[in-house]
């Protein structure tokens, strides 16, 4: 077994024999909450923006790239880099105070002109 425990998606524990490409992005999911939220999706956890205020539609990607079941998750990174560039072309759900959306964890941000996984779209400028 390799990988950080926190990290790892249920099957490597399980079956570690049935471990394919969803497992990164299962790992990916737990970056995600914890970029949002400064804590570890362990257990029942709250959805992102249950959390802290950040565009309720980021709720989606992050649980669904959370999901237990492998098959009921992204099955390919290109969907999550969809998803996420759907979310950053369009308005905010809900718009947060002031225009600025709190995107990481104890941090202002705003959108950016640069781009995002090495495609077109958003990429934010946080601040303390």
């Amino acid at each position: 077994m390799l990988g950080t425990p926190h990290y790892m998606a249920p099957e490597q524990l399980e079956k570690s024999g049935e471990v394919d490409q969803r497992a990164d992005i299962y790992s990916l999911g737990v970056v995600f909450y914890e970029m949002l939220t400064g804590e570890l999706p362990l257990g029942r956890f709250q959805p992102p923006s249950a959390k802290v205020q950040v565009d309720v539609r980021l709720d989606e990607v992050v649980l669904h790239a959370l999901e237990k079941e492998p098959a009921r998750r992204y099955q390919q990174v290109s969907q999550v880099k969809s998803a996420v560039e759907t979310i950053s072309g369009s308005p905010a759900s809900p718009a947060a105070p002031n225009g600025t959306r709190p995107f990481v964890a104890g941090r202002q941000c705003r959108p950016s002109a640069r781009t995002i996984f090495g495609g077109s779209g958003l990429r934010w400028s946080c601040w303390f």
